[in-house]
This record gives structure tokens, C-alpha cells and sequence, in this order.
């Protein structure tokens, strides 16, 4: 059986798949549908699954305006038998322009699927 933290970094693996490959609702299944989540970007704070979906469909609106994500430095730190907090660094290109960020997600395992609950994103 795998451990939490190899659990945890297969589910971001799939997701970053699905955003590679362009597939935004792919990628947005990574997020609790409840309308007690949250994204944050700097001082940019934004609740419910509905309205974070809406924020990146007004932002990517076609595949290749997504580019291609790279996670490293990720640190998954369990935190119970159905939570972690993830610890990790987003290398981001889109027409050759590299940016780099470091996150902070809480996911919790539900119905079996590990899902974000909280993603904080700096840089």
C-alpha cells in the first residue's frame, strides 16, 4: 500500500499531466467542490470551487495559453490519516517566459481521492 506523502505526489503528478496536456477541467478536479475552499495569490483571495474554476476558465481559455507546469522541492508533510500539507516550488513556462512561484496546498483524502482544500501561491 502506498504511503501517504508517494499518495499525495501521484494525485499532483495527474494533475500537472492534465494541465500539460491542456485539460484545465482535468486539472481544476484537483479541487474539493465546496464553496469553503480557497485560492490565494498574493493578497488575491478566492472561495468555493465555482468561482476558482472561473478564474482560471477566464484566464486560460484555450489550451495553449496554459503552457507547461513543473513541480520540485515538493514536501508532502501528512498531517492525520486523510490530510497533508504540500510544500513545493511551480516552475511555469508559457512562450518561452519562465516563472517561478512556491505553494502551499492542505488536502484532505475524500471518498478515497486526495483533493485541495486550501492552495496558497507566492511569487
Amino acid at each position: 500500500m502506498a504511503t501517504i506523502a508517494q499518495e499525495v505526489r501521484d494525485a499532483f503528478e495527474q494533475w500537472s499531466t492534465a494541465w500539460n496536456k491542456g485539460d484545465l477541467e482535468g486539472y481544476l478536479a484537483s479541487y474539493h467542490d465546496a464553496e469553503d475552499i480557497r485560492w490565494v495569490r498574493d493578497t488575491r483571495v478566492v472561495r468555493g470551487k465555482t468561482a476558482i474554476a472561473e478564474m482560471y476558465r477566464s484566464s486560460f481559455s484555450a489550451p495553449e495559453q496554459m503552457g507547461h507546469l513543473t513541480l520540485t522541492h515538493m514536501e508532502v508533510t501528512p498531517a492525520g490519516e486523510c490530510d497533508a500539507v504540500v510544500f513545493a516550488t511551480i516552475e511555469y513556462t508559457v512562450n518561452d517566459q519562465l516563472s517561478t512561484a512556491a505553494f502551499t496546498a492542505h488536502l484532505r483524502k475524500i471518498n478515497g481521492e486526495w483533493l485541495i482544500l486550501s492552495d496558497h501561491t507566492a511569487g
